[in-house]
Order: structure tokens, then sequence, then C-alpha cells
């Protein structure tokens, strides 16, 4: 619910910093879509954003974990050699 800026999955609302919100959801309008570390950072935070692109890493790691707990459908894919995408929409 971008409006709320919440996630849930099955009922649950997933407890999300507003980075991973903010990932998540760029991933559920794009499902099935394939994107480098550098395409999510440009299009999720912008041009300017000053940081590693190993933040992307960590916060998909983490959003694994929160979706395997909740025994998600919607899976972060990783594409290997190239970046990540989301295969199904929660």
């Amino acid at each position: 619910d971008d409006s709320k800026r919440v996630c849930y999955v099955q009922g649950t609302e997933l407890q999300l910093t507003n980075n991973e919100y903010m990932l998540i959801s760029y991933f559920v309008k794009n499902k099935n879509i394939s994107f480098t570390r550098e395409n999510l950072i440009q299009n999720i935070w912008g041009y300017d954003y000053v940081g590693e692109s190993r933040m992307v890493d960590d916060l998909v790691k983490r959003l694994r974990k929160k979706l395997k707990n909740e025994n998600a459908e919607a899976e972060i894919t990783t594409v290997w050699g190239y970046g990540y995408r989301m295969d199904d929409v929660m």
C-alpha cells in the first residue's frame, strides 16, 4: 500500500525500513524484469545517490529473509552476472 508505505504478505504486515520498502515496491511494480544494482540505485534513489552498490545486496538479503519468514510466494531472484528481479507479485 503506497499511501501508507506498508507491505503485506498473506495478510501480515512486513516490518520494513524505508529503503527496504522502496526496493520491494519497485520490484512489485516491475515484476519479471531484471535490473542491475546500478539500475536499481538510479531508478529508486536517483542519480545523486552517494554510496555503495553493495547496499542493494544487503537490502535484498534482508528482504529475502523477511519474505521467507512469512512464507511469501514472491521471490527476489539473483540473475547471475547481472543483478536481481522479482519473479512473482505479492
